[in-house]
């Protein structure tokens, strides 16, 4: 008999969610963005922290190669700047590097290095994509 009492609470359950299709879509819309906007400040809190900085840049280092007062070095000579579109970054820019050598070229914004690198690193494509945009 158990089934009996589980299936007529399944069927008052979906004829709720059918009449209060509205309702219940708003709250979850509204649960969603609030959970996710927590979400979004707390990582970007800690991303724009000196300790999200370091680790980062610490990452970077350990990924390429070089040594932290290399990338620091890098930093100060490029005055904290993308070496491509020349914006100025507060903390942190990527390290670029040759896919082919793994030599490190400069440091670079995020919008750049992923650029260059939807470029396949390739200057061909990279003055065919200028001239288009001329």
């Amino acid at each position: 008999m158990p089934f009996k009492s589980l299936e007529k609470q399944r069927q008052k359950n979906r004829n709720y969610h059918l009449n209060h299709k509205d309702e219940i879509n708003v709250r979850r819309q509204r649960n969603y963005f609030k959970n996710r906007t927590a979400e979004l400040i707390r990582h970007k809190v800690y991303q724009q922290s000196e300790h999200g900085y370091m680790k980062y840049r610490k990452y970077q280092v350990a990924q390429y190669g070089i040594t932290l007062e290399e990338y620091n070095r890098l930093f100060v000579v490029q005055n904290g700047q993308c070496a491509i579109c020349g914006n100025p970054q507060e903390k942190s820019l990527d390290v670029d590097h040759c896919h082919k050598t793994n030599k490190v070229r400069g440091l670079l914004c995020r919008k750049c290095n992923l650029g260059i690198g939807f470029m396949q690193d390739n200057p061909e494509i990279c003055k065919k994509a200028s001239e288009y945009l001329k």
